[in-house]
């Protein structure tokens, strides 16, 4: 199992619980300052339950101690049953959900207990709501309101679900509307989350995690850089269902802290990417589904770096733009750049600028190398990891670039996932309403379309 998103069938959904609960957690006095609390969203109403409760017992393997709280949020699911379309026939499918650790299905928060059992024995400290966790309000609750009670001197929360970039997050399969929290709204709730904890430092949710598909993009990275978010780690590649490894990085974290070590950001950023390429290492990849990973841990304070890097990005597409000859050879680096996700379309931005500046000379190559400079020289990508060889050119970030992909039903042509299906979402984001990358993929398109199929590709 992919922890990427899947086909969604639209669909009516006939599920017996409606997810209707705001997430509210107890505020009672708050526990001792820590060193760090982590919090996990785990929005396991999907075909990840399972991995779910995995990933708890991983948990349990470390434990909560004085200096360290590990609190995890569980919404689990009963399965589904889905009457769709396809062409012209009515189809039925359905899924038995996973009946593990007694199979309830409320949510429920847990801080996390050291436990080496397959069972969760950890301190319940919330359950009997059912929440939709796709409700962006109910992941601003939870970080809040945690924050609150389990005090720290950092904070690293985790997104745990199915991932799809710019399309958002945390897919809540129970609900009849397919919801799921959108890239912009994972900022807005970022940011209405740390105005409403007491105690922030520098103002900030310290580091975002996504435990989740195709997540490390460029322009989620600039939205939640501007929503009071310091460090971000995430895959740009497809994650395997299995996800990442909690007993190691979090021994990592508690065995430091509990030794009265300070553990920055940065460190614990790197711990991370290694620790997860390294789980997949050996005979075991081979057992999930695939033979790449990429984890990625990215800087995003101050948001000035920002503000640079997508000067030089405007500066390279202001002279792309002056002469519509030059968006084949645009074509031809995007189609031989690092790519992800097959149907939206993500390239690695730093090969992607590689890749103009082979296919080009002269103004707009130094332009390109220039994007890379800044990047580089703001020391965004603390660090960077892959395995297997269809991702080696994989150097941290992804961007949105709807590649121009003509096919044929019959004699008719088509455009596989053009940029059309997106724009509204990619533009909603500061970096897609902001800078001219929209402008560059209007213009993409307007100019691809007037091109013969041996000039453009027929896939």
């Amino acid at each position: 199992m992919r922890k990427g998103l899947a086909l969604v069938f639209l669909i009516v959904l006939t599920l017996a619980v409606n997810a209707n609960d705001v997430f509210q957690l107890e505020q009672t006095e708050p526990a001792q300052l820590a060193d760090w609390t982590v919090m996990v969203y785990m929005a396991a109403e999907n075909n990840l339950e399972r991995y779910a409760i995995k990933d708890i017992n991983e948990m349990e393997e470390v434990g909560s101690s004085d200096k360290l709280n590990i609190i995890a949020l569980i919404d689990r699911w009963d399965g589904y049953h889905w009457v769709y379309k396809d062409g012209n026939l009515v189809r039925e499918r359905s899924s038995s959900d996973y009946t593990g650790n007694d199979n309830w299905t409320d949510t429920r928060v847990y801080r996390i207990l050291k436990d080496d059992s397959d069972d969760i024995n950890s301190e319940l400290i919330s359950s009997g709501m059912e929440i939709n966790s796709g409700d962006p309000k109910n992941l601003e609750n939870f970080i809040h309101m945690t924050a609150n009670r389990y005090t720290a001197r950092k904070y690293l929360v985790i997104v745990w679900n199915h991932g799809g970039g710019i399309q958002g997050i945390a897919w809540d399969d129970n609900e009849r509307s397919d919801d799921h929290i959108s890239a912009k709204a994972l900022g807005v709730a970022f940011n209405n989350a740390v105005n409403r904890i007491i105690n922030r430092n520098r103002g900030l949710v310290d580091m975002v995690c996504f435990d989740a598909c195709l997540m490390n993009m460029y322009e989620i990275a600039d939205e939640l850089s501007r929503n009071q978010v310091g460090t971000m780690v995430g895959s740009e590649e497809l994650e395997p269902g299995d996800g990442w490894p909690y007993d190691e990085f979090l021994e990592y974290l508690r065995d430091r802290v509990d030794a009265g070590r300070d553990v920055s950001e940065t460190a614990l950023a790197r711990q991370i990417v290694d620790d997860f390429i390294d789980s997949y290492d050996g005979w075991f990849f081979g057992l999930v589904g695939g033979n790449e990973a990429t984890l990625s841990a990215v800087s995003l304070y101050p948001t000035s770096k920002f503000d640079s890097v997508n000067a030089k990005i405007d500066q390279l597409i202001g002279l792309i733009l002056e002469d519509d000859d030059n968006f084949l050879k645009l074509h031809n680096a995007a189609k031989n750049s690092q790519k992800y996700d097959f149907w939206t379309y993500y390239v690695d931005l730093i090969d992607f600028m590689n890749k103009i500046e082979d296919e080009f000379s002269g103004e707009i190559a130094q332009k390109a190398r220039d994007v890379v400079r800044e990047i580089r020289n703001n020391r965004m990508i603390i660090a960077n990891d892959t395995h297997g060889s269809s991702v080696e050119d994989s150097n941290g970030l992804s961007i949105y670039f709807p590649l121009y992909r003509r096919k044929y039903r019959g004699s008719t042509p088509y455009l596989i996932r053009p940029y059309n299906r997106d724009s509204a979402k990619f533009t909603a984001l500061h970096f897609g309403k902001n800078t001219k990358w929209k402008d560059m993929i209007e213009q993409y398109y307007r100019v691809l379309d007037t091109k013969t199929d041996e000039e453009v590709g027929v896939d």
